[in-house]
């Protein structure tokens, strides 16, 4: 049996096989994403201080999780940007 980590956790689900439990996925993505609201009330909970935001979509108010919140949730997955040569 590997010493599972999230990227091992991950890949053998893409493989179809079994880890040893169900990968977390939290702002991976635009549709994995949790509303300003909730987030803010997730990091009072956690007891996560509070910092400004990182919006993935302003219109929707859904925010990037910071990463304190993502290791206190045991998220295995990070979202991850192109290059740019500039910003949106």
């Amino acid at each position: 049996m590997p010493a599972w980590n999230s990227r091992k956790r991950v890949f053998a689900t893409l493989s179809h096989r079994e880890p040893d439990r169900v990968p977390v996925d939290l702002g991976a993505t635009g549709d994995s994403s949790i509303h300003l609201d909730a987030y803010r009330k997730l990091k009072t909970f956690l007891g996560i201080e509070e910092a400004e935001v990182q919006f993935l979509d302003v219109i929707q108010q859904s925010v990037l999780p910071e990463e304190k919140a993502l290791e206190a949730l045991e998220v295995d997955t990070r979202t991850v940007y192109p290059r740019m040569s500039h910003s949106p």
